[in-house]
């Protein structure tokens, strides 16, 4: 039985054990070394504290590279947006069931 995946030659890749390990590099200058691991949720980036202006004597137990804060930080104003939306929505609603009313 085996388990790789055919490249476009036929032949069999294995698959790697590790695929959700982080990367062996810095995802901004490509060297090795101390890294800093990305905690975002599927995310395998790491990097140097010094590429992403970070102290690593100070670094917080849960760290985010700055795509996974970029993400975040677009979705949360996606959301605000659409909320806001929703709402200006439902008081449109609201008006139009008053002048319905009468």
């Amino acid at each position: 039985d085996n388990d790789g995946d055919r490249d476009g030659n036929g032949n069999v890749e294995e698959k790697d054990e590790e695929d959700d390990s982080h990367m062996d590099e810095c995802f901004i200058c490509e060297d090795g070394g101390e890294l800093i691991c990305c905690d975002g949720e599927g995310c395998r980036k790491a990097y140097h504290a010094d590429c992403v202006g970070e102290d690593i004597d100070t670094l917080p137990l849960t760290w985010f590279c700055p795509s996974c804060v970029e993400e975040k930080e677009s979705n949360d104003a996606n959301s605000k947006a659409t909320e806001s939306t929703s709402k200006l929505s439902d008081e449109g609603d609201a008006e139009n069931d008053k002048g319905n009313a009468g």
